[in-house]
């Protein structure tokens, strides 16, 4: 084998490698949320994809009067109905996503990506969950070619640490490795975003309020790029009309450090339907407001999908 041969062997088989591991990353987590699927115990309900809490929530109920005593049932069904249609980002859920997502960026740039999320409670209060996607980047430029491929592999896990009706807590971390098959694709760099968000029901608009805060750091990776600094602020508004149809209304805002602190702000609305106590669809459009040329900015965005929710915590 000449010296050329060899290097190229390596190449394939590192870029084998990288491409490779998602996929068999994605097929852990899946085959860890099918367990918990069948497990004794474990099984769905319309509204309720966090039941083991409910102890612990009624004895942190006031029990005044009966009118207070329904103000706080009707917070809990809130709760009930956000996490059994995975909207909340403070419950502990379970459930496979897929979802097609059209970014439009400056310039007429645009991105295609197909997403895949594998979320896993882990116990009522511990939730891990991967995402990874695989790209389309279409360049602004005629002629140029499409870069396709892997890009970047997010893990998430953390602790919903506080919940009662009127409040739940949750803090954890995204970890973002390096994984995407071209440079095109993916930031070559791991990161970490730690973070919290907290979510408010409120009986009388039949709604929650999310506020969500997080904050990415480099911590290793190619030397030859630029670091990933930047933090994110969302607020969202989700209202349950009913058992089977909810809305969401988010505002979401990205400080970009690396850019001396150059702000992005997007803003978009989603409307799902469940069809059963397992499925769901989501329709989501999306608007940039201003900063397309910082992290996660855009000028329109398009997002629609499925999710599957799968039964209790693996762990109780």
């Amino acid at each position: 084998m000449t010296r050329d041969e060899g290097v190229i062997n390596r190449q394939l088989g590192h870029m084998t490698s990288v491409v490779e591991r998602p996929v068999w990353l994605l097929l852990v987590f899946t085959a860890l949320g099918g367990l918990s699927a069948v497990c004794p115990g474990g099984v769905a309900t319309t509204l309720a994809a966090d039941q083991p809490d409910r102890d612990e929530v009624g004895d942190a109920a006031p029990r005044s009067s009966a009118h207070d005593q329904e103000v706080v049932e009707a917070k809990q069904r809130l709760q009930e109905a956000a996490a059994g249609f995975g909207t909340d980002p403070t419950a502990i859920a379970g459930y496979y996503e897929i979802h097609y997502e059209h970014d439009q960026l400056t310039g007429g740039e645009r991105t295609e990506n197909l997403v895949a999320i594998v979320s896993l409670a882990l116990t009522p209060s511990w939730l891990l969950q991967l995402t990874m996607l695989y790209e389309w980047d279409v360049p602004d430029q005629s002629g140029s070619s499409i870069g396709h491929g892997w890009s970047d592999l997010v893990v998430r896990t953390g602790w919903r640490f506080y919940k009662s009706p009127d409040l739940a807590l949750f803090v954890g971390a995204d970890v973002v490795f390096p994984t995407a098959s071209d440079d095109q694709l993916g930031d070559g760099k791991y990161q970490i975003g730690p973070g919290g968000a907290v979510a408010v029901p409120l009986s009388a608009w039949q709604s929650l309020i999310y506020g969500i805060v997080q904050d990415f750091v480099t911590i290793g990776g190619d030397s030859g790029r630029p670091d990933v600094t930047y933090a994110t602020l969302q607020l969202s508004l989700n209202t349950i009309w009913s058992s089977d149809w909810w809305t969401q209304l988010d505002g979401i805002l990205n400080v970009d450090w690396s850019q001396n602190g150059k702000t992005g702000m997007t803003a978009d609305g989603q409307i799902g339907y469940q069809f059963n106590n397992r499925w769901q669809a989501f329709l989501q459009p999306g608007v940039g407001l201003w900063g397309t040329g910082v992290q996660n900015g855009y000028e329109w965005q398009v997002v629609c999908g499925v999710r599957w929710m799968h039964s209790s915590s693996l762990i109780e």
